[in-house]
């Protein structure tokens, strides 16, 4: 009986460390938001700090995240970060159709580009071109993505987003105003003097 419980105990242990070891890494925040000069930063917060250089045997990174963006046929565009600790500094993105057959490109296509990124405590930043990402935009201009957070991976969190469009300004709003009543303005000064 005594020999029973303490396998239990064992296995109970052993499970408490798994799920400990694997899904304690997730994102806690991220945005994608586009810029008037044609970028579009993205920026994902961890709920710890990650480790881009730790693998396992199999070369799956310990902390890892990736960017899926939307086009006309599935995704577009990748980003990669679970090519870091292959890439060092830069952060690649891939064509999202095809397969390169790169062994560290995880089944996706030919790397478009790659972009520096930084981590500052437990949040990575970076800014890609946005006419390298996708040419599928809606009505206001954003395009849709999805973001993944992997632990050797495993995915512990997945979710659906739209990116942030800048809205213009008050005073650039303003200015506008001002320029088309000058306009018409104008044009009725002259009309009353012929």
């Amino acid at each position: 009986m005594m020999r029973c419980a303490g396998v239990a105990i064992a296995v109970v242990v052993c499970v408490s460390m798994t799920s400990l070891a694997y899904g304690d890494f997730t994102f806690v925040s991220q945005s994608v938001q586009q810029n008037f000069d044609g970028t579009t930063d993205f920026s994902i917060t961890f709920n710890r700090v990650p480790d881009f250089t730790i693998v396992d045997t199999v070369g799956r990174q310990q902390s890892a995240f990736q960017f899926m963006i939307y086009g006309d046929v599935r995704y577009a565009s990748i980003i990669r970060g679970p090519e870091i600790h292959l890439s060092g500094s830069m952060l690649r993105i891939r064509n999202g159709s095809g397969s390169s057959g790169d062994p560290g490109s995880g089944g996706w296509g030919t790397v478009i580009t790659e972009v520096p990124w930084v981590l500052d405590d437990k949040t990575v930043t970076f800014s890609v071109q946005t006419s390298l990402l996708t040419t599928k935009f809606f009505t206001d201009g954003g395009f849709r993505y999805d973001v993944l957070a992997t632990e050797y991976g495993a995915s512990t969190r997945n979710l659906q987003g739209l990116s942030s469009v800048p809205e213009p300004s008050t005073f650039s709003l303003l200015g506008l105003g001002g320029l088309t009543l000058g306009f018409f303005c104008r044009r009725r000064i002259a009309w009353c003097f012929r």
